[in-house]
């Protein structure tokens, strides 16, 4: 019913803008407007009227994409124990949206892992740094009156 609607809406403005067309589009715009019609919609309907596209909705459009639920199963799987995944990543691997990743995992109550920041030093650095703070500790930052 809402797509009848808007494809309404479409067509009045698409009628509109073909039979004022020499006025300019700001012209069919600004009529449009005072109707609380968006401005986007008004210029994708001028848009398709110039391209002579036709103004119905394709079917199909505007939703994403089913995906069955051995997918489903794959998905939720590259995600359990792993760090860092990027729900984009795994997207466009599966040829899916970020945002149906996202709402995929949080059905499955999967919760991400992010990635920690650790200090960057190997096992010699470690014995080095022990010696250092000792040495430190002994001679420049020796306690004194207590403290």
């Amino acid at each position: 019913m809402a797509d009848d609607k808007q494809t309404q809406v479409r067509k009045r403005i698409g009628f509109f803008y073909e039979k004022n067309k020499h006025l300019g589009k700001a012209y069919t715009v600004t009529h449009f407007i005072k109707e609380d019609i968006p401005r986007r919609t008004i210029y994708k309907a001028i848009k398709r009227v110039d391209n002579s596209i036709d103004l119905n909705r394709k079917p199909g459009s505007g939703h994403y994409r089913q995906i069955n639920q051995k997918t489903k199963d794959k998905i939720i799987e590259k995600c359990v124990n792993e760090v860092g995944v990027s729900d984009r990543a795994i997207g466009r691997e599966f040829n899916i949206t970020g945002q149906y990743v996202k709402k995929i995992l949080n059905e499955a109550q999967v919760i991400k892992k992010k990635r920690k920041k650790g200090p960057k030093s190997d096992e010699n650095q470690k014995i080095r740094q022990k010696k250092r703070i000792l040495k430190l500790s002994k001679t420049l930052f020796r306690p004194s009156n207590g403290i």
